[in-house]
């Protein structure tokens, strides 16, 4: 690196006391300010990362509820099911009758709607530590967003 010599130097070989303080004067300034704007940068880059983590968040939930309520539904016809399951097998008189029937409702109860729960987003902020950078204000964001459901 070339260092630049400014007119304003005196041309003897003794620099004054003044010309050192600006020195060191410019020298902290540049420091000081490259820590405050690496510090402004990564603010920046972590809200970036948290508005992220909470629209992921947000899908999560939203998929999440989607899939609960077609859980209900799937559980709704499981229990209609296994109702007219119970009274064809109470009605020990016509078994042979209806076996056929006993047997069409003991396949669907094979087949009601299971459950899954998306934790992507939950999973990551919890592996690497990135709780910490959720505020509160973006608590309620999100509680928003999940009002639109």
């Amino acid at each position: 690196m070339e260092v630049h010599h400014h007119a304003h130097i005196p041309t003897s070989r003794e620099k004054k006391w003044t010309h050192y303080f600006w020195e060191f004067f410019m020298l902290f300034l540049a420091v000081t300010l490259g820590f405050f704007v690496e510090n402004q940068r990564e603010h920046f880059i972590e809200h970036k990362r948290e508005t992220a983590f909470i629209k992921t968040l947000a899908e999560d939930t939203r998929n999440n509820i989607a899939d609960l309520r077609k859980g209900i539904e799937g559980f709704q016809l499981f229990n209609k099911h296994t109702d007219s399951l119970i009274l064809l097998l109470k009605d020990t008189r016509n078994i042979e009758k209806n076996a056929k029937a006993i047997y069409q409702q003991a396949v669907w109860l094979h087949y009601y709607y299971k459950i899954t729960y998306f934790d992507r987003t939950i999973g990551q902020l919890r592996n690497s530590g990135n709780f910490r950078l959720i505020r509160k204000k973006m608590f309620h964001w999100a509680s928003w967003i999940l009002m639109e459901v």
